[in-house]
C-alpha cells in the first residue's frame, strides 16, 4: 500500500503554499507543523511494523534537517515491504535448496565449456549469408544496443563513470565513444547492404545508476553524442534494492535518515 496516497496536508504560515506529504515547504522550504511532520512519521511507522522492518525509524528523533526526514520518509513511501520480505524468503529456500542439492564436481558431469567448437566460424554456416540476416534485421528497426552504464571508475582511479574513462591508448576515446562509433560503423553497414532503407533506427539504450546518470547525460551531450542521433540515444536508471541483513531480511541502514540500497542487478 501506497500510505501517502492518504494525504496529509498543511498550510505554510510563510508564504501559503498547501504542501501534501511534506516535511518542509516546497516553495520557501520552511519546515511543516509538528503534528504534521507527526502524522506523517506515525503512517510511515505503521507500514514499516506491518512488515516487521520498524527498525528503519528506530533513530529518528536524531534526524535534524528536515530535508533528510524527507528523503527518509519518501524512500519508506516508494518500497513494497511485503515484496521485499518475500523476495527474501524466496531467495533464502532457493540457496538452502541449492546447498542440499550440492554433488561433487563428478557427479554433476562438470566439463570445460567447449571454446574451440563454439566459435569455429567453419561449423555455423555461411556467414555471409548470416550477416546479411542481420544488417537485414538491424535495417528494419528490429535491433539495437544496450549498454551496462552504471559503474563508475573507481578501479581505474577515475572519479567519473567508468564509460568516460579515455581507455584509447593512441586516441584517447572514450569506452563510450568507442561504442557509439561501433554501433554507428555497424549503422553504416547495415544501410549499405540494404540500400532500400535510408533512414536506419538503431537505438543505444545507456542502463545507468544514481550515481552515473547525470555525468553520463551530460558527457554525451557536451560530444554531441559523437555523431549519433540523440532521438536514438536513451538514458535509464537501473532501479536500487535495499540492502537486507543475510540473517532475518531485515533493511540494513546507511544513516539515521537513509536506508541503504544497491543495484538490483543487470536487467533487475
Amino acid at each position: 500500500e501506497n500510505l501517502m496516497e492518504k494525504s496529509v496536508s498543511w498550510q505554510c504560515g510563510s508564504c501559503g503554499l498547501t504542501n501534501v506529504n511534506k516535511v518542509h515547504c516546497q516553495a520557501c522550504f520552511l519546515s511543516c507543523p509538528s503534528e504534521t511532520r507527526d502524522q506523517l512519521i506515525s503512517k510511515c511507522k505503521a507500514k514499516l511494523t506491518a512488515c516487521a522492518q520498524s527498525h528503519v525509524l528506530d533513530h529518528v528523533s536524531d534526524i535534524q534537517s528536515p530535508f533528510d526526514l524527507s528523503r527518509l520518509l519518501e524512500q519508506i513511501d516508494g518500497i513494497d515491504f511485503a515484496e521485499i520480505n518475500a523476495l527474501y524468503r524466496r531467495a533464502m529456500a532457493e540457496e538452502k535448496e541449492m546447498k542440499a542439492a550440492e554433488v561433487d564436481d563428478a557427479q554433476r558431469n562438470i566439463a570445460p565449456f567447449p571454446h574451440k567448437d563454439a566459435f569455429d566460424i567453419t561449423r555455423i554456416g555461411n556467414v555471409s549469408q548470416l550477416v546479411q540476416i542481420g544488417f537485414d534485421a538491424i535495417a528494419k528497426g528490429h535491433c539495437g544496443v544496450i549498454v551496462l552504464a552504471g559503474g563508475q571508475g573507481t578501479r581505474l582511479g577515475f572519479d567519473r563513470p567508468k564509460g568516460c574513462y579515455p581507455i584509447g591508448a593512441i586516441s584517447g576515446h572514450s569506452i563510450y565513444q568507442i561504442l557509439i562509433e561501433k554501433a554507428l560503423a555497424i549503422k553504416r553497414l547495415a544501410a549499405a547492404a540494404t540500400a532500400d532503407i535510408a533512414d536506419i533506427r538503431f537505438p543505444i539504450y545507456f542502463m545507468t545508476s544514481e550515481a552515473t546518470h547525470q555525468a553520463t547525460q551530460t558527457f554525451l551531450s557536451s560530444h554531441a553524442y559523437f555523431g549519433y542521433d540523440p532521438a536514438d540515444i536513451v538514458l535509464f536508471q537501473q532501479q536500487l534494492f535495499p540492502c537486507l541483513t543475510e540473517a532475518d531480511g531485515t533493511c540494513i541502514m546507511k544513516s539515521a535518515a537513509e536506508i541503504a540500497a544497491s543495484p538490483n542487478g543487470n536487467g533487475g
